[in-house]
């Protein structure tokens, strides 16, 4: 009895002070992301599979993020965006 206790000690101890994953993002580059206001920005888009938000980040560096009721159109290899007639977001 001795044993299962201070290996239940153990794995709490292990579970709170462990070290700590982050969630990995879902990443795809040279996304367009349309937005419901008519315009666009293009850059790698990420996904936190946690709280589900949505970020893209620019060829600056500039990581912005978006509501997901927010965009009209997310660019794909099978649906690809035409934005001859949008403006640029930025």
């Amino acid at each position: 009895m001795k044993w299962v206790t201070i290996s239940f000690l153990v794995i709490i101890a292990l579970v709170n002070f462990g070290p700590r994953v982050n969630a990995m993002f879902y990443s795809k580059p040279d996304t367009t992301v349309v937005f419901n206001s008519g315009c666009f920005l293009q850059g790698e888009l990420r996904v936190d599979p946690v709280s589900l938000s949505y970020f893209i980040v620019l060829d600056d560096g500039q990581e912005l993020s978006f509501a997901d009721d927010s965009y009209a159109e997310i660019s794909s290899e099978e649906n690809p965006v035409d934005i001859s007639e949008l403006n640029y977001c930025v």
